[in-house]
C-alpha cells in the first residue's frame, strides 16, 4: 500500500470512495453527481489536499485536509475534513497511514497543528486517534447548516 497525492486520473475510483463515504452516512446521491462535483471541487479549491492509500489498482481510502489560515502564530493549521477507509479494506493500517501522511503533508507545508472532527460515537475512529497522539482541546464545535445558515445570511443582509 502506498499513500500518495490523489490526481486527476483517479477521479473515478476516488468518486467510488466518496459515493461509499455517502452511503456510510445514509445519503443516497447519484454516483455521476458525486464525480461531478469532485471535478469541479478539486478544480476550484486548490489548497485543498487530498491523499488516497492505494494497493495496486484499488483505491483503499482516502483522506482531505484544508487549511485554516490564520491558526496560533500566524502559522497555517490543517483541518482533516475526512479519513475513510473503504468496508473491505479496514483493519488493514490503511487509517493510521493516512493519518501520518495527512500530518506529514502539514508539516511540510508550515503548520504546527492538525485538526479534526469525529462524530461522537465512532469509537473506533476515535481510539485510533488516540491512539496516534490526539488530544481533545477544550473547545466547542459548533455549526450553521440548512436553514441556520440562510437565516444567518439574510440576517446579514438586514442589518
Amino acid at each position: 500500500m502506498i499513500v500518495r497525492p490523489a490526481t486527476q486520473a483517479d477521479l473515478e475510483r476516488f468518486a467510488a470512495l466518496v459515493s461509499e463515504l455517502e452511503h456510510h452516512y445514509g445519503s443516497d446521491i447519484d454516483p455521476g453527481l458525486v464525480r461531478q462535483r469532485l471535478a469541479e471541487g478539486l478544480a476550484r479549491y486548490r489548497d485543498l489536499v487530498v491523499l488516497v492509500a492505494e494497493d495496486g489498482d484499488a483505491l483503499l481510502g482516502h483522506a482531505t485536509m484544508s487549511p485554516l489560515y490564520p491558526a496560533g502564530r500566524a502559522n497555517p493549521a490543517f483541518f482533516v475534513k475526512d479519513v475513510f477507509v473503504s468496508r473491505n479494506a479496514r483493519g488493514r493500517g490503511v487509517g493510521e497511514a493516512l493519518l501520518r501522511a495527512c500530518a506529514a503533508e502539514a508539516l511540510a507545508r508550515g503548520a504546527p497543528r492538525m485538526d479534526l472532527s469525529v462524530d461522537a460515537d465512532n469509537e473506533g475512529a476515535i481510539r485510533l486517534y488516540r491512539r496516534l497522539g490526539a488530544v481533545e482541546p477544550e473547545k466547542r464545535y459548533l455549526r450553521w447548516d440548512g436553514e441556520s445558515l440562510e437565516k444567518l445570511a439574510g440576517a446579514a443582509d438586514n442589518d
